[in-house]
Parts: structure tokens; sequence; C-alpha cells
């Protein structure tokens, strides 16, 4: 059986959170979620991860999870025996029909296979379902996603639903709100079904037994990686998606959203001749905290080109030799201007060679740039051995 699509992220978040003494586990496990769905998750995840071989009960129970063996095979049906004896009815061709529904691939039955199956009681009989037990399973990993925020899911957007999209998570019916579906405000809804995205799990609303999932919780995780691939020297196409009166707001590539300031306009007006849809072409100008990015209509900033220039010399193993005139002496080593660039560096304390250790301010010192951060502005250098 196939795993569903999710992108995995190296995440490690604190957790700050203490545990949640109402909620009754086996072996007296630690819960640390205070949900309101906080009883439902413990007992859902446990009835997954216990061990059903000690389970010799006479009775099997419904909506539990149980391993059992495949002892009898026929065309639209297979047999399959629990550790405690029971026989376990599978309906070969309603799991065949839902796996497909939910794109669950490598669904088979063998003689003699060990299969994990959830179990109904119906007319007499136990009826167990692979499928069912595969979408509990996931159902319990979100759940658990609403707290551990690690995993993003390839969703598909089906139809509009109350100011949002119901999407399809690997057969799972999920609420996303118009809201959260992308960077800024939507403005045609309708164009968005059919599409696929990278959503998060943002909570769960128990009246109506369905997760709420978030397209902006997602970007937000991932932006700081996205930032590094941007080029400050490239000209970028983007839409507008709004005015206001500091400027034009600007999304590209279904993720950037950035502002050029109405000084770059001519005419104090002139912003206002813009409209949501309109496209434009621009240059990053400046990366701000919090990810902020302002644009510009002219060309790239000097300063960018200089960086983007020594980050490929040093890429290419072709650094060039520098004087940089020494500007602050600091504990983490010495801050420099490379003079013929009007840029700043760093030479870290340990690149210091014994002849410069006690060089001061205004001393100037031959140096060679060995790695550069276009990005964060920064550029690191060392001595030029002599």
């Amino acid at each position: 059986m196939n795993d569903f699509q999710v992108e995995n992220f190296d995440w490690t978040l604190p957790n700050k959170r203490a545990v949640n003494k109402k909620i009754k586990s086996p072996d007296d496990s630690k819960v640390y979620c205070h949900e309101s769905y906080a009883q439902e998750l413990s007992n859902l995840y446990f009835s997954i991860h216990r061990n059903e071989n000690i389970s010799e009960g006479k009775d099997l129970l419904e909506g539990e999870m149980y391993q059992c063996k495949i002892t009898h095979i026929s065309k639209d049906e297979a047999l399959a025996q629990t550790v405690s004896g029971q026989t376990v009815y599978i309906d070969i061709r309603k799991e065949l029909r839902d796996a497909q529904k939910f794109n669950l691939q490598n669904v088979d039955f063998k003689i003699d296979d060990i299969v994990k199956v959830r179990v109904r009681k119906t007319g007499g009989s136990y009826l167990g379902s692979m499928v069912e037990c595969f979408m509990q399973s996931v159902k319990a990993e979100l759940f658990e996603q609403i707290r551990q925020e690690s995993t993003a899911y390839t969703v598909k957007i089906e139809s509009v639903n109350k100011g949002g999209y119901i999407v399809d998570l690997s057969g799972i019916k999920c609420f996303l709100p118009g809201s959260l579906a992308a960077a800024n405000r939507i403005k045609d809804f309708d164009s968005y079904i059919g599409k696929e995205i990278q959503v998060m799990i943002e909570g769960y609303v128990e009246a109506k037994d369905i997760f709420i999932v978030s397209y902006k919780k997602y970007i937000n995780k991932i932006m700081h990686s996205k930032i590094q691939e941007l080029d400050l020297t490239k000209k970028y196409k983007g839409t507008v998606t709004g005015t206001s009166e500091f400027g034009v707001f600007v999304e590209w590539e279904e993720i950037y959203t950035g502002l050029i300031h109405k000084t770059e306009f001519e005419g104090e007006g002139h912003v206002l001749n813009f409209i949501p849809g309109d496209e434009i072409e621009f240059y990053i100008k400046e990366i701000k905290e919090k990810n902020r990015l302002t644009l510009t209509l002219e060309q790239p900033l000097e300063r960018n080109v200089i960086f983007s220039d020594l980050e490929k010399q040093v890429n290419d193993g072709i650094s060039e030799e520098f004087i940089a005139k020494i500007k602050h002496r600091r504990k983490n080593g010495a801050l420099v201007e490379i003079i013929s660039l009007g840029v700043m560096a760093l030479i870290p304390q340990d690149r210091l060679e014994k002849k410069y250790k006690n060089a001061k301010v205004g001393d100037e010192i031959e140096i060679r740039v060995y790695e550069v951060d276009p990005i964060a502005g920064k550029i690191f250098a060392h001595p030029v051995n002599e």
C-alpha cells in the first residue's frame, strides 16, 4: 500500500506543553494534548499502535485494528484469522474499489499474508478492511500534526464550500478556508478547482468531524528556505494583488509577495492606475526582517550586483585580492571595508593571522573573499598569505 504524498521537513519545535492528567491512556502513558479532541486522539493513537497479538478475547472490538493472516481467497472475498482465532471476512471487490478511489497502490491479497484490518461487526460476522485501517492511520497522523507541525501534504481542491474549499487529502475530505488558500486574497475562487497544492494541518472541527488545512501555514514554514533561492539581480514578473497608500503589492511564483513603494512611480496618483491582476516587472531591492520584500522598478541595486559578482567568483574559485581598511574591531573578528567596492566584510577572529592580531581601526589589510551570502548581505574574508 503506497503512502500518501507528503513533504517532510527537518523542523524541530520546542514542546512546552504540560501533561494532560484528564486523559486516560494505557500503561499510564503521558498525553500532552489539551485540545477538545484530546481523548479521541489518544484512543485513536493507542488503538493503532498497541500490539494486537496480545488480544485473546472471544469477541473483537468494533472499530479496532487487528493483525490477521489470510487463510482463504476466492474471486470476490478473502477470509483471515486473528491471533485469537476469530475469522474476519474481507470484501475484495470493495477493497479494490476503495483503494482505486483513494489512489492507494499495491492493495492485493495472497494466502498466508499478514495484513492489518479495521474490524466492523455486521450480521453476527466480522468485516475487516485494510483501506479503512489505512484511512484511520492517516486520520491519527493528521491529529498529531496539529501539534507537531512537521509535515506538508499534497491535496487536490475539489469544490468551493462556504468561503473556502473542500479538498481531498488521501481520501479524507478537509476544509481549506479561502483566507488560508493563497498567499494573497483570491479573486476567482473557481479558478482553483482541480489544483494540487501543499498544505499543513491547521486544526480540527469536532462538530463537523473535519480537518482544517492551510496553504499559508505551509508557506510560512518554507519561506526562509525559499527566500534563499531569490536572485537580487534578476528581473521578475509578477501580478498586482492590490494597492495602498504605501505603494503596489505584487505576488509572483505563487509564493512570494512584495511591495513597490509609491516613490517608484511618477506622480502620486500613478499607484491608483494599477488594478489586481495587472502584470508588472521588477527587481528585488531589499529583504527586511520577517522576510518582508521590497521591490524596485529600477535596475538592480549596485550593492546587489557586487554581492552577486563576488559570490560567483567564490563559487568559480577565482576570488581576487582586495585592499580593505579596518573599520571596527570586535570579539568575533574585524569588520573591514573593501575600498574599491565600498562594501563591508567580516574577517573572523580565527582567520586573523598573527601579524594582524593587534591591527587597529584605520589599518589597511590585503584580503580575499571566501564566502558570500547575498540574501543576508554578508561577506566573509581572510587575510592574504604573504
